[in-house]
């Protein structure tokens, strides 16, 4: 197809009708960060389970929670982007485990 071939449809098809845009991508785009990833808490019954597992082991990572739990790729990422969004571990390290910011019990956190 040649550019002037796509400009004659483009043009005819502008002149039929006005354009109806769906807006759901603008308001989607606006939504704060974390807006149905992460919630207050995390729906999935292993939660409670990682938060345990992350306090005493001071590890956190995708394959970590795979191996652990038994869980495949897309749960255990899922749940990694709700601890990173809730503040309990840091941000991707490249092929690193995630720094954990929550301390077993009874430790202090350095702040």
């Amino acid at each position: 197809v040649r550019d002037d071939e796509i400009k004659r449809v483009t043009e005819f098809l502008k002149k039929q009708a006005t354009p109806a845009y769906d807006d759901a991508y603008f308001s989607l785009k606006n939504q704060p960060k974390g807006d149905g990833i992460a919630k207050e808490e995390n729906d999935d019954p292993l939660f409670p389970q990682i938060i345990e597992y992350i306090k005493e082991s001071q590890k956190a990572s995708t394959s970590l929670f795979q191996r652990r739990f038994g869980i495949g790729y897309n749960r255990a990422s899922r749940i990694i982007d709700s601890l990173e969004e809730m503040g309990y571990i840091g941000p991707n390290n490249g092929s690193k485990a995630r720094e954990v910011y929550l301390k077993k019990e009874g430790k202090e956190e350095d702040e």
